[in-house]
């Protein structure tokens, strides 16, 4: 029966390897939630994101899901009447708009699939155009959730299908939205209004053209749609096709008549779009079909130069062999080259410069150089506060960074410079004595801290710079060694502040030049963090003790490595600093100087002594750590010195392996030709070109291929490069891997291949990467029907996942359209099941048993019927279908429709010639179990059609009996009008 299919259709899905979100099979409701929690996914944002509020729109869809949820989930095995007592119980004027939910009880039923009792409710005469809060329909809330026999039965009761919700969206874009083609063909067919657009300007064409839907969009160009519509900004379906690189919607566009070259408001054209977002294959097909690589839209962009700004290697190399000019200026007369070198994108300067010879005028150079580096003109006091904030920025975090704190102790100082500043402003050209009188003001025992800036008068002066008053101060016998709620010193406050007079003046008085503060670090550590290299040499001439360490293990050398401080590092270098000290984590300064490309200070580490190839505690040395961050000057410097490139760290990882993961082109190109292993496996058993291949970078893998990456090597759980882009949605790494021998036969330690991840993801590109040489060649796919675990199918998973351009796919290529799982569901069977009339029609024509039965004895036939599929159930009967089956239990499909009340279907079977009075192996008849479970349209038919009402179960129960005994008084009054016995309630 439909729940034994359904527990099994589950139970294969959570089987199913690497399934990254798994959902009922068969459950309409999942299915349902699962869609809409998917379109709600992020949308790529800024200036090169279509405008098409995606994200609103569904939300009201998801935001209606997740308050029906719960309400469906706890009444979906309750009976009609109860439903409806619930419904009337929670809101009594059954038109009105239940708060709990912003939704109609005819909006609950239809978004819960109950069409009977939908039907019900609109025979009472209940208001099909009442709207919630937003505007919504029970029309719209059908469509978005994919109900097509409820959508049907509202037209044809009268629905507006042109009707517009707050914001502007019609049914037909609501279901094109949610890739509910089969609603939206229904409502196109039905007449609805395709021009219609939002509140924003999209009508469907925009939509279509954001969902990637091309056989939507097929269907609405050909019924007038505007290939060139525009939205509020100049957006056209071609210019978002090319955003999200659906290519076959590129070239269905362009082959409709689709402008290449059409202008969006701000100036840009889809070519433009499609470049800075590294679209390979439809820049292709725009290319081919004339689009101007000479166009600029209104900031002077090219399409090479947004290619250089996203830092898009792949299609910035297509657009240069295609003519592009590479020294073309924008509106700030800037080159691809400059834009490249602000964003600090390497392998783009690099490939525009050295692959092409390109180097542009020596001005362009310079340009590029000067954009590059960072310096400053400010004030010394701008300097000061850009300079804390700067030291303020989010270190980049993982494995690889460093574990120094720096934010924490750097805080202090910006904490500090914010809470003086004012003060320092307002101050400055004061007195000292009115100073002092304000000091006293503010604080009457000059010795204590001020809760105001966390300071004392003497901090205060120290940090302003007034040596004179501070000196006053200090004569007056206030104690320098006050700390304030940090463990801060007015010593420590100078050094900090850079303040080198401050600083001298306090240690000719006998300051503790050795002080911590509560983190543990000293006067010394805050000037060279502060970049104070003035009051860092006074401090350790002085005999500041350059061994001492916070409470993270960082000492002088670690700080000053931090900062790129050569200075300051040589000098505690003479003064006996370790040139291999560790912190807490085993980071040594010669690690954090590679981390931050600091080549200089590399030069002068290794040059003193520096261990090349030290780890850190986990296992790391600098050389990955240089390689991970695409370090190139500092990784040669590394290499010549004997950096081991064969070294792993605790994850088996190699300097490579880190490049590969990082997606560090440059940093790969120079390890490969030092001689890396290009298939060194980590502890997982992935190799680079794996690594690279599940983070989607082409370049790496591009590179790694001719380097003669082992294109087939598996993991240690069996997962191939193919595999793991197939899985990631990586169509072009697909496209690489194949060109290059990748075997698309291989399975993994589950039994799956990439065919089978790239259907279970619905990566429909990948999968028809994965069959195009088959189907070009015309030759069937070698493992097409290869059963995983339970029997799965390539077929079968498509089917139970929904997709129709999938399934088509499979069958071209030689899929068994018969084969069944081990619960003997076929395809037709699971798609009958779940009510995909558009699979079931490419089935049926392909050819399938339209017969066939499961291990419990149902047909597809019959599990339409029982789920009250009737578009499913009419093509079925059209093929063929044989009422007369029975199954396991002895019931027919009539029994089945008239189980949960599907009184159209039990109609359309009596006029097909199936028995109505059959009785089942329990001895129960369709009548009884309509009568049971107060299907009351179907009872009245099926007496209407003289099935016996008298008529017995094994244990002797008659419809009558049954239908009292759940106090159905409608069914017994009809019962009893048409002749059964009063006696028989007994």
């Amino acid at each position: 029966m439909g729940n034994e299919l359904q527990k099994a259709a589950e139970e294969a899905q959570k089987e199913a390897a690497m399934e990254v979100s798994s959902s009922s099979a068969l459950s309409q409701l999942e299915k349902m939630k699962k869609q809409l929690e998917k379109m709600m996914k992020d949308e790529d944002g800024g200036e090169d994101a279509t405008p098409f509020n995606v994200r609103k729109l569904k939300g009201k869809q998801k935001d209606m899901l997740s308050k029906l949820r719960n309400f469906g989930l706890q009444r979906e095995i309750v009976s009609d009447d109860d439903l409806l007592k619930i419904l009337q119980n929670n809101n009594p004027n059954l038109d009105n708009i239940d708060p709990n939910v912003d939704a109609t009880p005819l909006m609950t039923c239809a978004v819960l699939d109950r069409k009977q009792l939908l039907t019900r409710l609109l025979d009472m005469g209940l208001d099909l155009e009442t709207r919630n809060q937003k505007g919504l329909t029970v029309l719209m809330m059908a469509s978005m959730a994919s109900k097509e026999d409820i959508v049907e039965t509202l037209l044809n009761r009268g629905a507006n299908i042109n009707a517009q919700d707050n914001e502007g969206r019609t049914s037909l874009i609501f279901a094109i939205a949610g890739s509910c083609n089969g609603v939206a063909r229904l409502l196109i067919d039905r007449g609805a209004d395709i021009h219609l657009r939002t509140n924003k300007g999209d009508d469907a064409m925009i939509i279509a053209a954001h969902e990637g839907n091309s056989d939507i969009m097929s269907i609405l160009i050909d019924r007038g749609g505007n290939v060139n519509s525009k939205d509020v900004k100049g957006w056209t379906p071609l210019m978002t096709s090319a955003q999200y690189n659906y290519f076959e919607t590129v070239q269905l566009l362009i082959d409709t008549g689709a402008n290449v070259n059409e202008e969006q408001h701000s100036g840009g054209t889809a070519l433009e779009i499609c470049a800075g977002h590294g679209h390979e294959k439809s820049l292709k097909i725009l290319l081919k079909n004339g689009a101007d690589v000479k166009h600029k839209n209104k900031l002077g962009f090219t399409a090479l130069t947004m290619a250089a700004v996203k830092g898009e290697i792949l299609t910035l190399e297509k657009l240069i062999k295609s003519g592009s000019d590479v020294n073309v200026q924008d509106k700030e007369g800037r080159t691809p080259l400059i834009r490249a070198s602000i964003e600090g994108h390497r392998s783009v300067v690099k490939y525009t410069l050295y692959e092409y010879g390109l180097y542009g005028s020596l001005a362009q150079k310079e340009a590029a150089m000067e954009v590059s580096s960072s310096s400053s003109a400010l004030s010394h006091l701008e300097k000061m506060k850009k300079q804390l904030e700067k030291m303020l920025e989010d270190e980049e975090g993982g494995e690889e960074s460093t574990p120094f704190n720096v934010r924490k102790m750097k805080a202090k100082q910006k904490e500090m410079l914010s809470k003086l500043m004012n003060f320092k402003l307002q101050k400055e050209i004061m007195s000292d004595d009115d100073l002092l009188k304000i000091l006293q003001i503010n604080n009457p025992n000059l010795v204590k801290i001020d809760p105001n800036v966390d300071a004392t008068p003497l901090m205060t002066c120290a940090v302003l710079d007034r040596k004179q008053l501070l000196t006053r101060l200090l004569e007056m016998g206030l104690d320098l060694e006050t700390r304030n709620q940090k463990g801060l010193t007015v010593l420590m406050m100078a050094s900090m502040a850079g303040k080198e007079d401050i600083v001298e003046t306090l240690l000719n008085r006998g300051a503790n030049i050795n002080a911590q503060d509560n983190e543990g670090c000293t006067s010394l550590i805050f000037a060279i963090a502060g970049s104070c290299d003035g009051v860092a040499r006074l401090l350790i001439d002085r005999g500041a003790d350059i061994h001492l360490r916070t409470n993270k293990g960082d000492d002088a050398m670690i700080i000053a490595a931090l900062e790129g401080n050569s200075d300051i590092m040589s000098i505690l270098i003479d003064h006996g600093g370790d040139v291999n000290s560790k912190d807490v984590k085993g980071w040594t300064p010669l690690m954090t100087s590679a981390q931050y490309n600091y080549f200089e200070t590399v030069q002068l580490l290794i040059d003193t002594g520096a261990n090349v190839n030290e780890e850190k505690y986990s296992g790391g040395t600098a050389l990955e750590i240089c390689a991970g961050h695409g370090h190139e000057k500092s990784l040669k410097i590394l290499l010549k010195q004997g950096a081991d490139v064969k070294h792993k760290n605790k994850l088996g990882f190699t300097a490579l392996t880190m490049a590969a993961v990082k997606g560090e082109i440059l940093t790969l190109e120079k390890l490969i030709k030092s001689g890396s292993d290009v298939n060194v496996q980590d502890k997982e058993g992935r190799t680079p070109l794996i690594r690279a291949s599940i983070k989607g970078h082409r370049s790496v893998v591009s590179k790694l291929l001719k380097a003669k990456a082992d294109v087939n090597i598996a993991d240690f759980e069996g997962d191939t490069a193919l595999m793991c882009a197939s899985l990631n949605g990586h169509v072009a790494i697909v496209d690489m891997l194949l060109k290059h021998g990748a075997d698309d036969q291989a399975f993994n330690y589950e039994c799956i291949n990439a065919l089978s991840i790239a259907i279970q993801n619905n990566h429909k590109h990948i999968v028809k990467s994965l069959l195009n040489k088959y189907l070009t060649e015309k030759i069937p796919y070698p493992s097409i029907n290869h059963r995983q675990k339970k029997g799965i199918t390539a077929l079968l998973r498509a089917a139970i996942s929904g997709h129709k351009e999938i399934v088509k796919m499979l069958i071209e290529a030689g899929a068994d359209v018969n084969m069944a799982d081990n619960s003997g569901h076929t395809p037709l069977c699971l798609s009958a099941h779940q009510g995909n009339t558009d699979i079931v029609q490419l089935l049926i024509e392909a050819n399938a048993d339209v017969n066939i039965s499961d291990k419990q004895g149902d047909t597809p036939l019959m599990l339409a019927a029982l789920q009250g599929h009737v578009k499913i159930v009419k093509m079925l009967l059209n093929a063929e279908a044989d009422v007369t089956i029975t199954n396991m239990n002895g019931r027919t499909v009539v029994m089945q429709a008239a189980y949960n009340g599907h009184e159209e279907i039990v109609t359309m079977l009596h006029e097909r010639q199936a028995k109505l009075d059959a009785v089942e192996s329990k001895g129960w008849n369709a009548l009884m179990l309509a009568a049971q479970f107060h299907h009351t349209p179907v009872v009245l038919y099926l007496l209407k059609n003289n099935v016996p009402c008298d008529t017995k179960s094994k244990h002797g129960a008659t419809a009558l009996q049954i239908s009292a005994g759940h106090g159905h008084s409608d069914i017994v009054e009809a019962l009893l009008q048409h002749g059964t016995r009063p006696n028989d309630i007994d």
